[in-house]
């Protein structure tokens, strides 16, 4: 968090990349996190869209998903539903 009460990503890339993309063997993850009342930006949206059609799994996560973000990332297997919520 910035000073002026921003959150920030670490890194900085693209504008809307998401916050984590995450590799696992030949699983890829596209993690955009939002507080409970966040919404996408459009070029979030974009990337996510973008990121899914090349076959990424892309998930947007809350703080009230984190059990959720838990299973995903325990788990081996490609998750193919509720996956990307705005």
């Amino acid at each position: 968090m910035k000073q002026n009460g921003r959150w920030v990503t670490a890194l900085s890339g693209d504008k809307g990349f998401p916050d984590y993309f995450c590799v696992r063997g030949p699983r890829a993850l596209a993690i955009e996190l939002k507080s409970d009342t966040g919404r996408l930006t459009p070029e979030q949206s974009a990337w996510l869209g973008a990121l899914e059609a090349a076959g990424i799994e892309t998930w947007v996560m809350r703080p009230r998903d984190m059990d959720r973000l838990l299973e995903v990332l325990r788990s081996d297997s490609h998750w193919s539903s509720e996956r990307r919520q705005a």
